[in-house]
């Protein structure tokens, strides 16, 4: 579900990016704006909700909170500075922006694909003794 949900997005994004303009610039009548918006929803509404419980699965369970709470954090992160590197991004050229998003999204659906060390189980019981 992770991997179509940015599948997805990536894209729309990328579809938009080969267009040189956002997602409304290359949409010139309604139908096409309604298509881009349905089509950039159904990306986010099926790659948002599983991703939280993607990053606890990764998690050792002893560690599971400190993951999910770095989760969070990376979420703010990005509404704080991405605003910032997108309008930098838009003013050295409308494109570049958008070629940035689907390259960036490319990567995200690639890393959902790269295999996944299982995580070491150890006791807590063991951790006390130094073991």
């Amino acid at each position: 579900m992770l991997l179509s949900g940015v599948s997805i997005t990536s894209l729309n994004v990328s579809v938009a990016a080969s267009r040189r303009f956002g997602t409304s610039d290359s949409a010139h009548n309604i139908p096409a704006l309604a298509a881009c918006v349905i089509t950039f929803t159904l990306g986010e509404m099926t790659a948002i909700p599983v991703a939280a419980a993607y990053v606890a699965d990764l998690a050792p369970s002893h560690m599971r909170g400190r993951y999910m709470g770095v989760y969070g954090l990376m979420w703010s992160v990005a509404m704080i500075a991405g605003p910032a590197l997108g309008m930098r991004l838009f003013a050295i050229g409308h494109g570049m922006l958008w070629l940035c998003c689907g390259g960036l999204t490319t990567l995200a659906a690639l890393a959902v694909l790269a295999p996944v060390r299982a995580p070491v189980v150890t006791s807590v019981a063991a951790d006390a003794k130094g073991v």
